[in-house]
């Protein structure tokens, strides 16, 4: 349940939920949400403006997403992949495209260490 003072504060100042969410770290499940929802929206708003950095995360996914690879291709994109989600809308953007599935569904990636 939202605090009528925090729609007051927010009407008061003219921000928006998720510059509200930026500066004041809360966590009441709404707020998480909100915020999730606002992170996501940040993310496929650089991908539609094609920003490299969130363009490349999908980019590494589509390739690490090919099976029958040699570990140390798999061991590149890994590395690679770590840089591209550094930041909030890399992560972001690993989580809505199945990151954590293309992972843990390669069997190279499974058995091969880096």
């Amino acid at each position: 349940m939202r605090l009528p003072h925090t729609r007051l504060r927010r009407s008061h100042l003219s921000l928006s939920p998720c510059s509200l969410l930026s500066s004041s770290r809360v966590s009441a499940p709404v707020d998480l949400e909100e915020e999730r929802e606002c992170q996501e929206s940040k993310a496929w708003e650089e991908l539609d403006k094609g920003k490299e950095k969130a363009t490349t995360v999908l980019q590494l996914l589509k390739k690490l997403d090919r099976p029958d690879q040699f570990s140390l291709y798999y061991c590149g994109g890994l590395k690679l992949l770590s840089h591209a989600i550094s930041d909030c809308t890399g992560q972001t953007l690993f989580r809505l495209n199945n990151g954590f599935s293309i992972l843990q569904t390669n069997d190279t990636m499974k058995t091969k260490t880096c």
